[in-house]
């Protein structure tokens, strides 16, 4: 039967050139039946399985097509459906992940993992993590996630990919959830490919988080895994890697289907396989990520591998294709240092709102900060003192979305009093003149780039996470320096910082710190000197122990405290101002907001004596006659230099 409709079949198409834009020749009896079937009208048109599918979005019934990327373009992947990773991220592969390695060109995607020496951008040879204490990779590719971009709840999710089976090549297509940190999220893998043992395989997995009470704590796993011998698709097919084939899912509230050309490879029951906590993984919203990894199984590694993948598309039922609203009024109703708690009108959808996603940062680049089914939620751990885009999106129950409502948040300072620290271009009266206070000299005062500029003990190297820590909020005006205890003035936990003064000019020199309650006063050592080398306390200012008064480090409650001198090196004519620190407690003081700052004689300014009624709270700038500043809250009877006028308060 077959043979007599191959035939007719052949007869009535024998008028045709044979030399068509598809090979014939070259076509194997099934391929040529398929396609003479397709040019009869009895099947859809014949698709080169080498080549990307040039037709437009298949129709699937009972589905109606949301959103993917069909890669009909030229360049750099779509930045508004992907994120690209980069450095060395997971699994200590042998790849460092490049934006530059991934290119659409020709209606396909092309991931090329490549042999090439590249430096690690985060190399550090003292961290115990391997992404950071490899020099070089040897090794580049690429790797594109959709978190932050879209994602999905449910539906048929399809991709049409080529693989390389070339020695090292470690391909994926998988999914991630966002409501929880991994593996309590859950995964899926709806296609990798590597080696096990002596066999490469491809695989389905899903995983969700295992006991967190044992070693592995919370990143323990528990996987549901089905593996497939390559040798199995090479029977099918001898030339089956050399082609495109669909990998897909289909999800819904109660199973998932993972499948290999429309084959099931692996299924899984949403209620039964759980977070070891017996939480629910997959009924939460997932995002794309499609990669190349590049691994040493054993058979050495090629020294370019490709992942092709033609397109990536997401289905709903066509039970519900209608978007919730987006939010209304949207605003922050409590705001702290650290925190944001924000309220909205309720969203409104055909079937209903299923939660509120909630994120952090610009619409374009936001980081997912939790879920909720209420028209509130708090964001904590917020840097302090820093503006923040928050936005809310509506989703319903197969993972449709309104589009985003934002709202702008500026934290608040943990300080708790007013700063008393000078600013530039702000009056100082010191030893019966005033002074115009000039810019800051010290690079990175507050430690908004980390360790940069600050040296440890030994005069010789940058401070380093072995002795202490930058801390993101909690400071005076966010990122603050914590010690992590030392064992000596010169080692590499102690500080030692020196800054080039002029011996023709009187500077301001001061600074924050806290101190924890079980500092001991005799197991610490802290001096500001003048001197002419580094090291050296040649003209003490200030301690040690006590000695031309003692820092102000021991108020033993955390609060910050400010200390602040005046030098005249017109006297001495030193070449640096430095600071000295050590001590043996854990994590016992906190640094912030230094400052080192030239003073300039105001000639022009007059002094005039005037009298007030007490009430100051429209002052700013508030000084004894010391030249001191002082708190608002301070304020007694006395004679106090406010906004550079001598001012009697009754």
């Amino acid at each position: 039967m077959v043979k007599i409709f191959f035939i007719t079949a052949l007869s009535c198409v024998a008028s045709m050139a044979w030399a068509q834009t598809y090979k014939l020749t070259e076509m194997s009896k099934e391929t040529f039946l398929k396609y003479i079937m397709a040019e009869a009208g009895k099947q859809d048109a014949y698709v080169d399985p080498t080549q990307p599918d040039p037709n437009p979005v298949a129709e699937i019934p009972g589905y109606v097509y949301q959103w993917g990327d069909e890669f009909n373009y030229e360049g750099a992947p779509d930045g508004d459906l992907w994120q690209m990773e980069t450095g060395f991220v997971r699994g200590q592969e042998e790849q460092y992940y490049q934006k530059d390695n991934a290119l659409v060109t020709g209606g396909r995607l092309l991931i090329t993992g490549k042999k090439e020496r590249v430096l690690n951008a985060d190399y550090d040879p003292s961290s115990g993590d391997w992404r950071k204490n490899r020099q070089y990779g040897e090794y580049t590719s690429s790797s594109l996630l959709g978190k932050n971009r879209r994602h999905f709840l449910y539906g048929h999710i399809e991709v049409r990919a080529k693989l390389d089976i070339s020695n090292g090549a470690f391909p994926a297509i998988w999914t991630c959830g966002y409501n929880k940190d991994w593996p309590q999220n859950g995964e899926i893998d709806i296609m990798e490919y590597y080696k096990t043992g002596n066999n490469y395989v491809l695989t389905s997995n899903y995983c969700v988080g295992g006991d967190q009470t044992g070693a592995d704590g919370k990143w323990a796993q528990k996987w549901k895994s089905v593996f497939t011998n390559r040798d199995y698709y090479l029977a099918k097919d001898p030339d089956w890697f050399s082609k495109y084939h669909i990998f897909s899912m289909d999800w819904d509230e109660k199973t998932i289907s993972l499948k290999v050309d429309g084959e099931e490879r692996n299924s899984c029951d949403i209620e039964s396989f759980l977070n070891w906590d017996g939480s629910v993984c997959f009924n939460n919203p997932q995002f794309m990520m499609l990669n190349l990894a590049i691994k040493n199984f054993g058979d050495g590694i090629a020294d370019k591998i490709t992942f092709e993948v033609d397109y990536f598309r997401v289905y709903q039922k066509v039970r519900d294709i209608e978007t919730p609203t987006e939010v209304k009024n949207l605003k922050a109703v409590r705001v702290t240092a650290t925190t944001a708690t924000i309220a909205w009108e309720p969203a409104s959808d055909d079937t209903g709102i299923l939660r509120y996603d909630i994120y952090c940062g610009g619409k374009s680049d936001g980081y997912y900060r939790g879920s909720t089914t209420s028209t509130s939620f708090t964001l904590t751990g917020l840097k302090q003192k820093k503006l923040h885009q928050i936005y809310v999106r509506a989703l319903d129950g197969v993972g449709n979305h309104s589009s985003a409502t934002q709202v702008n948040v500026l934290t608040k300072s943990t300080v708790g009093f007013d700063r008393v620290d000078y600013k530039e271009g702000e009056r100082l009266f010191y030893n019966g003149k005033t002074y115009v206070v000039g810019r800051n000299l010290i690079e990175n005062n507050s430690f908004d780039n980390g360790f940069a500029s600050w040296y440890d003990g030994t005069n010789k190297a940058e401070l380093s996470s072995k002795g202490w820590k930058i801390n993101s909020d909690g400071g005076v005006d966010g990122n603050w320096l914590q010690s992590l205890g030392n064992t000596g003035k010169t080692g590499l936990s102690s500080l030692s910082t020196a800054w080039e003064i002029s011996p023709d000019s009187i500077y301001l020199f001061g600074f924050y710190a806290s101190a924890q309650s079980t500092i001991n006063d005799a197991a610490k050592w802290q001096c500001v000197s003048a001197t002419d080398a580094k090291g050296v306390e040649t003209t003490m200012l200030l301690g040690p122990n006590g000695a031309n008064g003692q820092l102000a480090l021991t108020n033993g409650d955390d609060s910050w405290r400010y200390t602040s001198i005046v030098y005249d090196n017109t006297l001495n004519r030193h070449k640096y101002l430095q600071c000295c620190f050590r001590w043996e407690q854990m994590g016992a003081i906190g640094f912030d907001c230094f400052q080192l700052c030239p003073l300039i004689e105001d000639v022009a300014l007059g002094v005039s004596a005037v009298h007030d009624d007490g009430d100051v709270s429209g002052q700013s700038v508030i000084y004894n006659i010391s030249g001191q500043r002082v708190c608002k809250d301070k304020i007694s009877s006395g004679i106090y230099i406010i906004n550079g006028k001598k001012t009697v308060i009754k």
